[in-house]
């Protein structure tokens, strides 16, 4: 039950055989009725936004599965029902809940706060351009020394460079 949501393409998902798992459901059960809700959706889009079709290894032989986003295990979730069908279902809800939070900490929820970003953003990009002003002329003689295929002294270079 610890890893309820997991990341498969930078989407929260979960898997057939985690569903299978949890519920104490055979596999082949999980899959005929996620393919029966897949076709009695009369919309094969949204199926496959909600449903993806996968395999999984298991002693050296391919078997079918499918992950599923949110929304595809609350369809198919809202079949099942008893005490461990609710549990999980709560569970499955905060894991999704928890990790929708810790993706907005990071993003400005007001107007003010999105302007104090960009303002931050600005003041760091004007420092590093004002670095990097400074630390041209560093990078030109770095890149000349680089490239220069004939020594000399620095003695002589400092003659030539006043």
């Amino acid at each position: 039950m610890n890893n309820l949501v997991i990341m498969h393409d930078r989407q929260a998902v979960t898997t057939s055989l985690q569903v299978a798992e949890t519920f104490g459901k055979n596999h082949n059960h999980v899959m005929r009725d996620i393919k029966n809700l897949i076709e009695q959706s009369g919309s094969p889009i949204l199926a496959r936004q909600m449903f993806a079709e996968s395999a999984y290894a298991n002693r050296g032989k391919q078997y079918p599965m499918y992950y599923m986003n949110r929304d595809g295990f609350t369809l198919l979730a809202m079949g099942f029902t008893g005490k461990q069908a609710m549990g999980f279902k709560l569970q499955y809800i905060e894991a999704f809940n928890s990790m929708e939070r810790q993706v907005r900490s990071g993003v400005p929820q007001t107007l003010p706060e999105a302007l104090r970003l960009a303002a931050d953003q600005a003041e760091q990009i004007e420092k590093q351009q004002e670095l990097i002003a400074i630390q041209a002329p560093k990078a030109i003689f770095a890149d000349a020394v680089a490239v220069s295929h004939t020594t000399i002294l620095i003695g002589e270079l400092a003659k030539l460079l006043r």
